[in-house]
């Protein structure tokens, strides 16, 4: 975008005069005009025509008109999208530096009320020695301090945490009697055990349906050759409902090993708890009687049978050999099957399953909440902990807004820079936006140093290390107080000033601020009357 002065370079080569030598009031003078020229857009049409005299013609000045209204609009919206970038980028890095070590101070702080909550629970064990006292009661004192001093901690006073973790847990593994991730294994199969326990009433539905099943699988086979849509449709349903089965059978037997293992390690089990896990066991045993030799061939059997219907969907013909075989496997589902019939005389016993799972479910629960607390100082404590993935994507996002940000205000501070001869106005806002005094120590501690003309640079490294260990120096560098804040003044100064910052074109031309009259009759007005006459025999030489 050329500049002013670079567009009147212009005018002079091609009107032979510099428009910066005409003063549009001495021509408004030598007519006799009352008033001189206040606004070349709003004069009339005999001072339009007696300035295009001087510029030797209608084209000569409607190309110099031209020349300004473009100049100016090119300004304008240059100086718009710039100052609306750099707004955008500093309410972004405003936004963003607000979570400066916010999650790992609430992670610090969700750590200190865990660390209460195990000193708690340690303090009402009975029969610990003193060795496990000191222990426990040293990890837990461990974690404590690094909750405290977590943003100076050297590697040494990390890996210390990490370790205390292990020896927290290990107690509570022992006090327990079960790992955390014995838990979650009980807890699936509960659920698991949950889903087995019928009514009677739906128990012999799923007996009926399950007969209903395999009559349609053994109509299909049957018929394969002749199978028409219906046929095929209930076959798939048969299919699915039986695989349905065949899992929940699998799945019982799994559960079914979880809690002998659970019975069996769970040290701290009372008796009431032992009691239904017994319970819960034979409930299983007795209503799901299948092994996982027969759940595995009644799987092989439905599976061979679904292919078999997308085959016939296909229409590829299978030969009488491969349907006997099919037709036999069906025993291996039959044999599945014959858990229900246990199942329906069990039913009445539901209640009591019901109530044994709640008892196993609370004793489980118990050792869950003992084990709470240590999850979120693991959070906290570990390299790879949540509370350490959420401060770092925090971070980085810090890191991108504060680059973001140094790119929009270098742009703005170009802008300006390189359009400062336009008006004493943009040559001031020029300097507000390039003068970082007073930020530079602010600055430097968030890792951001800026040049002599005030263009900002953002080392990526020093900022993070800084949002790590003093992030409330970060956010005053950053924030409302700091860039973002003081951009967000110097962009609403522009735009305040954004209509008043390029000059009219009487002002291009040389058109006095004052008036006819002011110009005629000041002490000065002979000596400028002189220069007036010595400009106009100039043209007269040229013209």
């Amino acid at each position: 975008m050329p500049t002013i002065s670079a567009m009147t370079r212009q005018s002079t080569m091609h009107y032979k005069v510099s428009p910066q030598g005409l003063n549009v009031n001495a021509l408004s003078n030598r007519k006799g005009l009352a008033n001189g020229v206040p606004n070349a857009y709003q004069t009339n049409r005999n001072d339009y025509n007696y300035i295009k005299a001087f510029f030797g013609g209608t084209d000569s000045f409607r190309d110099l008109m031209s020349d300004y209204s473009s100049t100016k609009r090119q300004f304008s919206n240059g100086y718009s999208a710039t100052m609306t970038r750099l707004g955008k980028a500093a309410d972004k890095l405003k936004t963003a530096s607000r979570n400066a070590g916010a999650s790992m101070a609430k992670a610090a702080d969700n750590t200190k009320s865990a660390v209460y909550s195990l000193q708690n629970y340690a303090g009402h064990q009975t029969g610990l020695s003193d060795k496990e006292k000191q222990s426990v009661n040293g990890a837990l004192s461990t974690l404590a301090d690094f909750a405290e001093g977590y943003r100076g901690a050297s590697d040494k006073v990390k890996k210390n945490a990490r370790n205390a973790v292990r020896t927290v847990q290990s107690f509570l593994e022992q006090r327990t009697g079960v790992t955390e991730t014995d838990i979650g294994k009980v807890d699936s199969a509960l659920n698991d055990m949950r889903n087995q326990v019928k009514e009677p009433d739906e128990a012999a539905k799923d007996v009926e349906k399950s007969q209903e099943s395999v009559s349609a699988l053994r109509s299909f086979l049957n018929n394969y050759a002749g199978a028409g849509e219906p046929v095929l449709e209930n076959a798939e349903a048969a299919v699915r409902f039986l695989q349905r089965v065949a899992g929940r059978a699998e799945g019982a037997n799994a559960s079914l090993n979880v809690l002998q293992a659970f019975a069996q390690n769970h040290t701290a089990t009372d008796d009431e708890t032992r009691k239904a896990l017994t319970e819960a066991q034979r409930f299983v045993r007795e209503t799901n009687p299948v092994n996982e030799e027969t759940t595995k061939a009644a799987n092989d059997a439905l599976n061979d049978i679904e292919k078999l219907i997308g085959n016939r969907r296909a229409g590829i013909a299978s030969g009488e050999e491969t349907l006997n075989q099919a037709l036999s496997s069906l025993e291996a589902v039959d044999a599945l099957l014959a858990r229900y019939d246990s199942a329906t005389a069990r039913a009445a016993d539901a209640k009591e399953m019901k109530e044994a799972l709640d008892i196993i479910q609370n004793s489980l629960g118990q050792s869950r909440a003992a084990f709470a607390p240590l999850q979120a100082v693991r959070d906290f404590t570990d390299e790879d902990g949540a509370a350490r993935v959420q401060a770092k994507n925090e971070n980085e996002e810090i890191v991108g807004a504060a680059q973001a940000f140094a790119i929009a205000h270098n742009a703005a501070v170009t802008f300006l820079r390189d359009n400062r001869d336009l008006s004493g106005r943009v040559s001031s806002l020029a300097g507000s936006f390039s003068d970082m005094r007073g930020q530079e120590r602010a600055m430097g501690a968030a890792g951001i140093t800026a040049t002599a003309d005030g263009a900002l640079s953002v080392d990526a490294g020093r900022l993070s290390k800084a949002l790590e260990e003093k992030p409330d120096a970060v956010r005053q560098a950053l924030g409302e107080y700091g860039l973002a804040g003081r951009a967000e003044r110097n962009v609403s100064l522009a735009e305040r000033q954004e209509g008043q910052l390029f000059p009219a074109v009487s002002s291009m031309m040389g058109l006095a601020a004052g008036d006819t009259s002011r110009a005629m009759y000041s002490g000065r007005a002979v000596a400028a009357q002189m220069n007036y006459n010595n400009v106009g025999t100039l043209l007269n030489l040229y013209f």
